[in-house]
């Protein structure tokens, strides 16, 4: 979201939705204010990975959004 990247910035504004309990955070590739970047998801990867070793992100946190995911994705292939 525009207002998130505004205030916060890509890094910063990833690790609070992540800690604010966004388990799935969607990233826009096509914007006229973002600049695009084909590495956008490996930069996710890294800032959260960093966040976890900073101690930024607790790392029960990362395995709970997985395990919520996995569980969601599983429901949904028996359906």
């Amino acid at each position: 979201m525009q207002a998130v990247w505004d205030a916060f910035g890509f890094e910063a504004g990833t690790i609070l939705a992540v800690n604010a309990g966004i388990d799935f955070v969607l990233l826009c590739q096509v914007s006229s204010i973002v600049p695009y970047c084909d590495d956008r998801v490996d930069e996710m990867i890294r800032v959260l990975s960093d966040a976890v070793a900073r101690g930024d992100v607790a790392e029960s946190r990362i395995d709970e959004a997985c395990r919520r995911i996995l569980t969601l994705k599983s429901r949904r292939l028996k359906s």
